[in-house]
This record gives structure tokens, sequence and C-alpha cells, in this order.
């Protein structure tokens, strides 16, 4: 008889935040954050108050994790799927949109777009965008146009792309009228 290795406690502490994280994300993404109780995630996780309460201090701590989360995971899939378009602008334009799809999803547009700001305040959010989206196209945006560095152009894009990702999600806009805005909008930013 063979038994299974046993798991290190930093393992088992990993996987269960792990589950925490995952039943959050599909809560929070689906039901919003004021539609999404504790309990209803430790239902969901099939965990104890005090696994949650282990991992994180309050359901606003579990909330910006999962948000961090949600933008980490955008932004690197943004970049896997763009790294290889070696032009500036060309890659700018592809990120943009790119983006633009994945966020105007309904869950991330939910968590990052309506609740974050509300949620965390706006410092505290604009600060994780910065983390990670706005690192990720302000750097493309120096490449492709080096005279505005570190200036304003990544924050304007950014600021337009959230609205019409959040527009999108909503059923507010057509999604090839809002594709052909920000290209236009891109060229005469990048010209």
């Amino acid at each position: 008889m063979t038994s299974k290795p046993r798991r290190s406690n930093a393992e088992r502490a990993a996987q269960t935040r792990g589950t925490l994280l995952a039943a959050a994300t599909e809560l929070f993404g689906r039901l919003g954050y004021e539609g999404t109780s504790t309990i209803a995630v430790l239902e969901a996780a099939g965990l104890t108050r005090g696994a949650l309460y282990h991992h994180f201090a309050d359901k606003r701590e579990l909330f910006r994790t999962v948000a961090e989360q949600v933008e980490r995971t955008l932004e690197a899939e943004v970049e896997s799927r763009t790294a290889h378009i070696s032009d500036p602008k060309k890659r700018l334009r592809s990120s943009v949109l790119l983006y633009l799809d994945e966020v105007s999803r309904s869950a991330p547009a939910r968590i990052l777009l309506r609740d974050a700001p509300a949620v965390l305040g706006a410092a505290e959010w604009q600060g994780l965008a910065d983390a990670a989206w706005m690192r990720h196209l302000g750097a493309i945006a120096d490449a492709a146009r080096p005279r505005g560095k570190g200036g304003l152009l990544p924050l304007l894009i950014g600021a337009a792309i959230d609205r019409a990702a959040l527009a999108l999600a909503e059923g507010r806009l057509d999604p090839a009228a809002v594709k052909a805005s920000v290209r236009l909008l891109l060229d005469r930013l990048l010209d």
C-alpha cells in the first residue's frame, strides 16, 4: 500500500487561499461586491470562516485581492498575446483593443470598473490599475511616441478604454463602432 506524500502547511495554505479567491472571483464577478456575502464565498469554497479570516482581514481585503488578481491576469493575457509585435504603434493598438475586449466581459467589468472604484476608493483603485495595466500601457506608449515619455498619453488612453469597456459591458454601445472609434482615437493621439 502506497501513501500520498503529505503536503506542507504552506502548500495547504496556498490551496485554501486559491480556493477562496476562485470562489470570491466568481461571485464578485456575477453578483457584485454588495451582492456577495462572505458566507456565500465560504459556502462556494467549502471552507470555514476561520479559513477566510486566516487569509484576509475582511471582505474588502478579499475583494481587493480579487481585483488585483483580475487586473494582473488581464495584463498577462494582453502581454502574452502582443509580445511578438515589434512595432510599438501596432503593439499599442493591439494591446488596447485586446484589453478592451477582455475587460468589457461582464465579470472583469463589474469587478474592475464598477465595484473597485466604489469599494476601494479612487486613489487605491487607480494605484491598482497603475501597478498592472497602466504600467504595461505606459511602456508601450513611451516606445510608440518617445517624445511623450511618462506623459499623459497612457492616462488618456486608459480612461477612454475603461469608459468604453463599461459601456460595452452594459450593452450600451455597438462593439464594432467602439473599436473603430478607439482605433481613430489611438491614431490621432499617436500622430
